[in-house]
C-alpha cells in the first residue's frame, strides 16, 4: 500500500513541477524574480520526484549514477516545462511560444535518450538525434510560419481598430464643435449691454478740464 501511495506521489510530483515550470517560462518576461522563483519551485519538485524514482526503481539497476540521473532530469524538466508552457500558451504569444517549444522538444528528447541509456554512443543514438534534428527543424518551422502569418494578421486588426477609434474620435468632437456653434448663435443679446464711449476729457483754454 505504501509502495503504491509513493509511487502515485511521484508521478503527481512529476507533472506538478512540469506544469509550474511551464508557466514561469512563458510567464517570466511578465515579472522575471516572481516567475523565477516559481520555476526554481518546479524544478525542485521534478527532482525530488526523480529523485524518489532513482531510490524506488533504479538504485539496483548495474552502472547506475544516481548524480547523473538528477542532473539530466533537471535540464529535461527544462525542456518539458517549456513544451508544456508555450503548447499552453501559443495564441497568446505565437512567436515566443514556437521558439520554447522547439527547444523544448528538442531538449526534452535528447536528455530522456541520454538519461535512459547509458551507451557513450551507438549507431541507435545517431539515428535517434538525427531523427529529433529533423522533426524538431520541421515543426519548429511550420509553426514559425503560422506564427509569423498570426502575429501580420493581429497587427493589421490591431491597425484597423485604431484608424476605426480615430475616426470616431474625429468625428465626435466635429459634431460636438458643430453642437457648440449652433448654440452659440441661438443665444441672445442682452439689451442695454452696449455702453456708450467714454469721451476723452479735453483740456480747455482757461487751464481747467472740462468733460463734454
Amino acid at each position: 500500500m505504501l509502495a503504491a501511495l509513493a509511487l502515485y506521489l511521484q508521478y503527481i510530483a512529476l507533472y506538478l513541477g512540469v506544469v509550474l515550470l511551464g508557466g514561469s517560462i512563458v510567464h517570466m518576461p511578465a515579472d522575471p524574480a516572481r516567475y523565477t522563483i516559481l520555476a526554481l519551485i518546479g524544478i525542485g519538485i521534478f527532482l525530488a520526484a526523480s529523485f524518489n524514482e532513482v531510490r524506488l526503481k533504479r538504485k539496483n539497476e548495474p552502472e547506475f549514477s544516481a548524480v547523473r540521473y538528477l542532473i539530466i532530469s533537471f535540464f529535461m524538466s527544462i525542456g518539458l516545462g517549456m513544451m508544456s508552457g508555450s503548447i499552453q500558451h501559443f495564441l497568446d504569444t505565437p512567436l515566443y511560444s514556437t521558439k520554447l517549444l522547439t527547444i523544448g522538444l528538442f531538449l526534452s528528447a535528447i536528455t530522456y535518450y541520454i538519461r535512459e541509456h547509458t551507451e557513450k554512443f551507438s549507431k541507435i543514438a545517431l539515428q535517434y538525434t538525427l531523427t529529433i534534428v529533423v522533426v524538431t527543424a520541421c515543426i519548429g518551422g511550420g509553426l514559425y510560419s503560422y506564427a509569423t502569418a498570426l502575429e501580420a494578421d493581429r497587427t493589421q486588426q490591431a491597425a484597423k481598430e485604431t484608424a476605426a477609434i480615430i475616426a470616431q474620435e474625429a468625428a465626435y468632437k466635429a459634431q460636438l464643435r458643430q453642437q457648440i456653434e449652433a448654440e452659440l448663435k441661438n443665444i441672445p443679446v442682452a439689451p442695454n449691454t452696449v455702453t456708450a464711449p467714454i469721451k476723452k476729457p479735453q483740456k480747455a483754454s482757461d487751464g481747467h478740464n472740462h468733460t463734454h
